[in-house]
C-alpha cells in the first residue's frame, strides 16, 4: 500500500532552505523565489518560529534567518555518516601529503554538498565549509564524480544528459585520473579532485 505523503513537511523544508541561501530575507522575497502565496507563506513562517528554527530580525519589514538549531541538528547528522568516517583516514592521509585542505562530498539532488572538510596548516589557504554547495559541472569534485559514473547518473546528477563538451572533458578526467579547477566554487581558488 502507498504512503501518502505530508507536502506540508516538504513546503516548511523548502521555506528552510530559501530562508538559508537568503538570510535575512522577508516574506515578499520568499513568496516570489517560492512561488507561494504570502498568507500560506506566513503561517509556515510563524510555525517555523515557534518551534525556534528561524527568527526575525530586528527591523522594518520583518526579515527571517536561521536560528542555532539547525547547526545542532546538522552536526548530530554529520557524525553520524557512515561514509564519512570510512573516507576520513583517507583524507587525513592526503591532507597530511599535500600540506592543503582536502574535503568529502556526496551528491545531493542535482549539486554536490560538503560532508567532511580537514582545513591546511598553511597560513594562507581556502577551507569550504560543511554543508558548502558545489556546481557539478565546472568544479573539480563534481567532475571527478561525473567521470566515474554511468551516463544515467551523470544526467540525473546534472539535471540533463551531458553535453559533447562535458563528455570530452570526462574523458580526459577519467584519463588522467584528476581533474582541476580554477575559481570555479570560490574566486582565485585551485581544486584538485581524484577521479
Amino acid at each position: 500500500m502507498a504512503v501518502k505523503r505530508i507536502r506540508g513537511a516538504s513546503r516548511a523544508l523548502d521555506v528552510l532552505e530559501a530562508i538559508a541561501a537568503q538570510q535575512p530575507v522577508n516574506v515578499a522575497v520568499l513568496a516570489r523565489h517560492l512561488d507561494e502565496n504570502k498568507s500560506n507563506l506566513q503561517r509556515i513562517l510563524m510555525t517555523l518560529s515557534d518551534d525556534g528554527w528561524i527568527l526575525a530580525v530586528p527591523g522594518t519589514p520583518t526579515r527571517w534567518e536561521l536560528t542555532a538549531r539547525i547547526y545542532a541538528l546538522v552536526n548530530m547528522g554529520q557524525g553520524h555518516t557512515e561514509l564519512r568516517h570510512l573516507a576520513r583516514a583517507a583524507l587525513d592521509r592526503l591532507r597530511s601529503e599535500t600540506g592543503e585542505s582536502v574535503f568529502l562530498a556526496v551528491p545531493d539532488r542535482g549539486r554536490l554538498i560538503t560532508i567532511d572538510v580537514l582545513e591546511s596548516s598553511q597560513i594562507i589557504r581556502s577551507v569550504p565549509y560543511i554543508g558548502m554547495v558545489i556546481p557539478p559541472r565546472d568544479s573539480s569534485a563534481g567532475r571527478a564524480g561525473l567521470a566515474c559514473l554511468r551516463h544515467d547518473r551523470q544526467a540525473e546528477l546534472l539535471g540533463h544528459a551531458p553535453d559533447a563538451v562535458l563528455l570530452r572533458a570526462l574523458a580526459a578526467v577519467r584519463e588522467k585520473g584528476y581533474a582541476v579547477s580554477e575559481g570555479a566554487v570560490v574566486a582565485g581558488s585551485t581544486n584538485i579532485s581524484g577521479a
